[in-house]
């Protein structure tokens, strides 16, 4: 095994998937089964796109949400995560009184509040909760204090599933952002490494190795993780991950079969891994990127464009809104919605819905039709 610093740092605010339903509509009669085939991606080109001054979405589609009322949820916001497969969202809220909830998306309620917040046995302190591909287990999730994974299933059962995170050599608790993707035996990450941030997977069941596999930093001068904090998306299928910075507004998209990288630089005329990428501290720099959730067909990325100072004088005057940009698998530009509201979010892919959390209203839920 490696000798990898595996240091996994909370900063990626929620986990979210499109829908993992992926059954074609039965056409056919009852003897014929029509199969969705799926159109594999052509393979990306080492490049960097240019688009500094442009706008490569069109003009951008303003949303109003629909807000719902949901009986018996009693929600604080704070750093929540979501998960959606099938008809059911996973939820992880730190300002809540159970750690974990469970809906009914169709039926637009409540199934089940779980998981107890502590240090204890079977406590969580720091959880994480992310995209799970096996067809019967609805999500997992890592508890970041101690590496310890359980998957729920889909009537809300929580399962530890017999496997532990390879222990951090130094702290109580993980450092890094949070996983991506779990299947049987493969797990992708982004954390920190030698030279800032970088992707790795931990694979095996029995003997546990970890692999460092993509570098994300821009400038080889500067290795300090805090310059390269971002969201991380992983999409097996196409064989496609993707990184979106934080404190610059670019996104890098990866062919993990071609080992090809096309980044797109909205910031700069000039990019290359020997310019100058500078942060001055966390609350002056501008928020870029703030959340990620990775669909079957394209990716959707949250964004600010704002300072936390700027944000929150806005919220003040219920200037609520917040953004999300919407790409092909192969980082191509393709929507931009304004929401007009402003909070964490995931993505039903399947039935062309964005599901908002806000941080502004004493009723969080809110509804898009994309």
């Amino acid at each position: 095994m490696k000798n990898i610093p595996f240091l996994l740092i909370p900063i990626i605010l929620f986990s979210c998937v499109g829908s993992g339903n992926r059954t074609a509509d039965n056409l056919a009669s009852e003897n014929d089964t029509i199969v969705e085939q799926k159109v594999k991606l052509e393979p990306l080109k080492d490049e960097t796109l240019k688009l500094k001054g442009k706008d490569p979405f069109g003009k951008v589609i303003e949303l109003i949400g629909e807000q719902i009322i949901i009986d018996s949820l009693i929600l604080m916001p704070k750093e929540v995560e979501m998960v959606i497969k099938d008809n059911y969202m996973l939820m992880k809220s730190h300002g809540s009184g159970s750690v974990f909830m469970l809906f009914n998306l169709s039926e637009r309620r409540l199934i089940k509040t779980f998981g107890s917040r502590g240090p204890g046995p079977d406590e969580f302190m720091f959880p994480s909760i992310f995209r799970n591909e096996e067809s019967d287990i609805l999500a997992t999730i890592l508890e970041t204090t101690n590496g310890k994974l359980y998957d729920v299933l889909p009537n809300g059962t929580l399962k530890f599933n017999n496997k532990y995170l390879p222990k951090p050599k130094s702290g109580a608790r993980y450092s890094g952002e949070y996983p991506a993707l779990m299947t049987d035996s493969l797990f992708y990450f982004v954390a920190n490494s030698s030279t800032g941030k970088s992707v790795f997977t931990v694979s095996g069941t029995d003997s546990i190795q970890i692999d460092e596999i993509q570098n994300l930093a821009l400038d080889p001068k500067r290795k300090g993780w805090a310059n390269y904090i971002g969201d991380f998306a992983v999409n097996m299928e196409q064989t496609r991950m993707v990184y979106a910075y934080k404190y610059f507004k670019i996104v890098r998209f990866f062919d993990m079969e071609h080992k090809t990288v096309r980044t797109i630089n909205f910031e700069r005329e000039e990019f290359d891994e020997s310019t100058n990428y500078r942060i001055d501290g966390l609350d002056s720099n501008v928020t870029h990127y703030w959340g990620i959730c990775a669909g079957d067909k394209y990716v959707y990325m949250l964004y600010s464009g704002r300072t936390p100072g700027q944000v929150w004088t806005d919220n003040k005057k219920e200037n609520f809104y917040i953004f999300v940009e919407k790409y092909d698998w192969n980082g191509n530009p393709i929507t931009k919605y304004k929401l007009d509201q402003w909070g964490y979010f995931t993505v039903d892919e399947k039935n062309s819905l964005l599901y908002l959390i806000s941080t502004n209203d004493d009723d969080p839920f809110f509804i898009y039709q994309l």
